[in-house]
């Protein structure tokens, strides 16, 4: 099915300022003005072509694209799409439309050129009032939670990629295969307020810097639990207080639940939430064997495992326990990713979670 549509209430025209990138490799980027009404409705036009083409970006640059460039955030863009899951899959880009028009708000929805109708992929593009400056480490931070609150509104959270939050982040135009599915709509409505959302943001931005603040502390042995599963596993990784990387595998973590995580690694569930690791028994999960692995599901929404397996810990996947546990090894979905994708290389998943050279 093929759709182009355009919601009867009138948007407000908001001059929107935003990059537009050529494609994926290119780092430098035209700034352009524009009334948002022209804007949405421009994104709202599907073309066919391959996926690599034409890209924006939310926000504006005093150089070449990157986090530390970013001089204002004028967007918000949600990467929406299944979090590796058949279970889990995100509502019809016309009810993601359908919600921003139940909000009075402004926006575009635009399937991507990996969309099927029994699978959804789509972005969901909303202006701001006016840019929101990004002109200290404070606002910096902010900025990568910005796209969280536009999705908690739609409930969107759960099937949005938020390792692509920050501003400097490219979402390619709409485009489409000849003869594939593809959907796009331009909502009316008004832009999310500036102020207020900048305001959530610095608090939820506040917040995960207080909580990292009270991990660190761990780390360091101030007087804190030093057994803390979250500080002993950022102690492993290695990756230091960067808040962006942080921000990003919490994204990615969110966006891979770890039972798909656990199939596609070549792990057997033997029970609800009792795994057999692909590493017993030399690489291979023998029926007779025992589950060495259990998914644990916080209150906080993470998700974590832990493994009793000998072969786990010789392999050095994931994190070791903290003192005093009766498991061997822990970890989060990033952690297995970056075991079986990247060899245990932390800062080359990190970085190319977050497409820089190097960490």
């Amino acid at each position: 099915m093929t759709a182009n549509a355009w919601s009867g209430r009138r948007a407000l025209t908001p001059e929107v300022h935003y990059t537009i990138f050529r494609n994926a490799h290119d780092n430098r980027g035209c700034e352009y003005r524009r009334p948002w009404s022209a804007l949405g409705c421009y994104l709202a036009q599907h073309q066919e072509g391959a996926k690599d083409g034409p890209a924006i970006a939310c926000g504006t640059f005093s150089g070449t694209r990157g986090r530390g460039s970013l001089v204002a955030r004028t967007l918000v863009a949600l990467d929406v799409e299944a979090p590796k899951s058949a279970i889990l899959q995100p509502p019809a880009p016309a009810d993601a439309a359908a919600r921003l028009e139940a909000l009075g708000l402004t926006g575009t929805v635009w399937t991507t050129h990996s969309h099927a109708d029994v699978a959804p992929r789509y972005r969901v593009i909303v202006p701001l009032s006016e840019p929101m400056p990004l002109n200290s480490d404070e606002m910096s931070r902010a900025d990568g939670c910005v796209p969280r609150l536009l999705a908690q509104a739609l409930d969107l959270e759960a099937v949005t990629d938020f390792s692509k939050s920050g501003s400097e982040s490219l979402f390619f135009l709409p485009r489409h295969e000849a003869g594939s599915a593809y959907w796009s709509a331009f909502v009316g409505g008004r832009p999310l307020a500036m102020s207020a959302t900048r305001q959530q943001a610095m608090e939820m931005a506040a917040r995960l810097a207080a909580t990292q603040r009270t991990a660190d502390r761990s780390v360091r042995g101030g007087g804190h639990n030093t057994s803390s599963w979250p500080a002993v596993l950022e102690a492993h990784r290695g990756l230091g207080p960067d808040f962006a990387v942080k921000h990003a595998i919490d994204g990615w973590n969110l966006a891979h639940p770890l039972e798909d995580l656990l199939v596609g690694k070549g792990y057997v569930r033997a029970g609800r939430d009792r795994w057999r690791s692909p590493l017993q028994t030399g690489g291979k999960c023998v029926q007779g064997h025992s589950p060495a692995v259990s998914l644990h599901r916080h209150t906080d929404g993470r998700e974590t495992w832990t493994s009793f397996s000998n072969s786990d810990d010789a392999a050095g996947l994931g994190a070791p326990a903290p003192p005093g546990r009766p498991y061997t090894r822990f970890g989060e979905s990033f952690d297995i990713a970056v075991h079986f994708d990247f060899g245990g290389d932390y800062r080359a998943a990190a970085a190319t979670l977050l497409g820089r050279d190097k960490i």
